[in-house]
């Protein structure tokens, strides 16, 4: 732990009371060693108050929680109402704080060599009784010396062989294994025990990954904290996090693979027709358009999409003059030529179907009226949201409800 900038050292008077504890007043090593002690310091002395006020003396002893020996050499302070004070060191090792008020939350910060930092958030406690009160309190550190291996993570996806790209986080969420159960840090008094806090203040962990792998470095992890993993921004696919009762937890899971599931998509849809508004059309043009960006299915040639409408088209041709001479259509011979004249195309959400008269008929009579044309073939129109998968192609006669549109043109 790295102390803020340092705050004037209070005036003993005011704040701090050292007592000399000699081997025989204390407990055993796992046991608090020092007994609450009352100190006549006035009530009125502490910081933001003229009136009585409950005030609270902290007395006790800082043990290594992995051998369970009493650490001795440390820093330790309390912060409150924005100011920090030093707390002070008895020959034994144990420790004495400033009085805290009523009404203020506190902090506890621990400093010692080649240990974690140390840091506990306490509630503020009420003016319930207006005294001066004291309390022994235990607190353990642990090594910074316990170290964590490399990671090493694989991310596929449910419905492609494509490795993706995206990022992984991994955020804390809870103590760390050495000493998260009471049994690991006995107190002597039930419940007078400063929890590290620093293990949910850790750094969140966070790396960008490509081709589907990614290696964490244990040197960001801290030992036995349990972390929520989860990874994101890989387009297309779901959000996937650890739940509460299986989260990574650093130094005791090693290589982790996962699989991600697509993101549930909204189904393709048709919006609007053109030929729903009634309307003659002068041209013969059919649009479409889809509720959303669409793209053609590219495991089909786009050639084989343009000659199943070519080869389903017609036309509906009266003998309007009465004459021999009639409109027909050229024969579609050639797979690689639309003979009739039609086209397809497809711009974000909107596909047009549009025929071209004079390269479409094979014989014209100006004077025979063509009632109406027809796109055929719209069940071989494969398509599929941008960015979709296979499992997302829809046919388009599907949409429509028909093989086949016919388009009323104005005489």
């Amino acid at each position: 732990m790295s102390p803020r900038a340092a705050s004037p050292t209070p005036n003993p008077s005011e704040h701090s009371v050292m007592t000399e504890r000699t081997a025989s007043d204390r407990f055993p090593r796992f046991s608090i060693v020092l007994l609450a002690l009352g100190f006549g310091l006035s009530s009125t002395a502490c910081l933001g108050t003229d009136k009585p006020t409950e005030t609270r003396y902290f007395f006790g002893d800082v043990y290594d929680g992995v051998t369970g020996e009493q650490v001795k050499d440390y820093h330790i302070e309390l912060e409150y109402f924005g100011r920090r004070y030093q707390g002070s060191l008895d020959a034994n090792g144990g420790f004495a704080l400033p009085a805290v008020p009523a009404n203020h939350d506190y902090s506890i910060y621990i400093d010692a060599p080649h240990f974690r930092p140390f840091v506990s958030h306490q509630a503020q406690f009420g003016n319930s009784v207006t005294a001066e009160r004291s309390f022994h309190y235990e607190a353990y550190l642990f090594s910074d010396k316990v170290t964590v291996e490399d990671v090493p993570m694989t991310i596929t996806l449910s419905d492609s062989a494509s490795l993706p790209d995206g990022s992984i986080r991994l955020r804390p969420v809870g103590l760390s294994a050495l000493y998260d159960d009471p049994s690991e840090q006995p107190s002597g008094i039930p419940g007078q025990l400063w929890a590290n806090d620093d293990d949910l203040l850790a750094e969140t962990v966070w790396a960008d990954f490509k081709g589907g792998a990614v290696t964490i470095k244990g040197s960001d992890l801290v030992y036995g904290v349990p972390y929520q993993l989860s990874i994101l921004n890989v387009p297309g696919y779901q959000l996937q996090q650890s739940d509460e009762k299986t989260p990574f937890q650093a130094g005791m899971d090693g290589r982790r693979a996962f699989v991600l599931s697509r993101l549930t998509r909204t189904p393709l849809a048709v919006s609007y027709l053109s030929t729903s508004a009634g309307q003659l059309s002068t041209d013969g043009t059919l649009t479409i358009v889809l509720n959303q960006p669409t793209e053609f299915d590219p495991l089909v040639d786009m050639m084989s999409y343009r000659e199943a409408v070519d080869s389903s088209f017609s036309i509906d041709s009266e003998n309007t003059n009465g004459n021999t001479t009639f409109n027909t259509l050229n024969d579609n011979l050639d797979p690689n030529l639309q003979e009739r004249g039609t086209a397809i195309s497809l711009d974000g959400q909107k596909l047009v179907l549009t025929w071209d008269k004079t390269r479409g008929l094979k014989t014209i009579d100006p004077g025979d009226r063509i009632r109406s044309i027809t796109y055929g073939g719209l069940d071989g129109i494969r398509l599929r949201p941008v960015g979709g998968q296979a499992a997302d192609t829809v046919v388009l006669s599907d949409l429509i409800g028909s093989s086949s549109v016919t388009v009323d043109l104005a005489p």
